[in-house]
């Protein structure tokens, strides 16, 4: 749970991550994307120190549209 491990340790390191790399990117919608998205800014947002990303690449069964989705 990102927002658990935000308050755990979100002082003393950054987190990166946490978009789905394996299911909402490839196959879910653009809305789904966002939804996501904004739930793990969301939950880090307090004091900084969060990086979002999926992965350190973009895979090719990514959807396009989910790459430029706006949030």
């Amino acid at each position: 749970n990102l927002k658990t491990v935000k308050e755990s340790v979100g002082d003393k390191i950054r987190l990166a991550g946490n978009a789905d790399a394996s299911c909402t990117l490839p196959f879910r919608s653009p809305e789904e994307v966002a939804a996501e998205v904004k739930k793990c800014i969301r939950a880090t947002a307090l004091g900084g120190g969060y990086i979002l990303a999926s992965l350190n690449t973009l895979i090719g069964g990514f959807l396009v549209e989910n790459i430029y989705t706006d949030v």
